[in-house]
């Protein structure tokens, strides 16, 4: 005698689970494309201003009578960091702030990124009187 009682499930029942485990495999996947696009973004902008901010050591750390005036071409420093794509850039900015005895040192970095060309620029102040006369 059948009884007409089955366990399992209906065709109905597989194709809606399958639909529905499909649909969520797809969305965790574009999260985590999504996530390593901007890991990879977020970290050659953070080696960008590690260049950037060495630079500015090297200047801090020069004598200022040894820190001439004007733009010069410091890409070469940017060997060192393979992940910056290029083209890619640097230049330091050397301008007298004060006849007294200060000078404005501005580096700028351009490298090419996911959605175009980045710049990250970084300043700071050197002093006639200081740790490095």
């Amino acid at each position: 005698m059948d009884t007409g009682e089955q366990s399992g499930f209906t065709l109905i029942e597989f194709i809606v689970a399958a639909t529905l485990l499909a649909t969520i495999v797809v969305a965790v996947a574009t999260t985590l494309d999504s996530i390593k696009a901007i890991n990879f973004s977020a970290n050659n902008l953070t080696i960008g201003t590690e260049a950037a901010q060495q630079q500015l050591e090297l200047y801090r750390n020069t004598p200022y009578n040894q820190i001439a005036l004007g733009t010069q071409d410091i890409s070469s420093s940017l060997s060192a960091y393979p992940s910056l794509k290029s083209p890619r850039s640097a230049t330091a900015t050397v301008t007298q702030v004060d006849p007294d005895g200060i000078k404005q040192v501005d580096i700028a970095i351009t490298y090419t990124g996911q959605g175009g060309t980045k710049r990250i620029q970084v300043s700071t102040q050197v002093a006639n009187k200081g740790l490095n006369p």
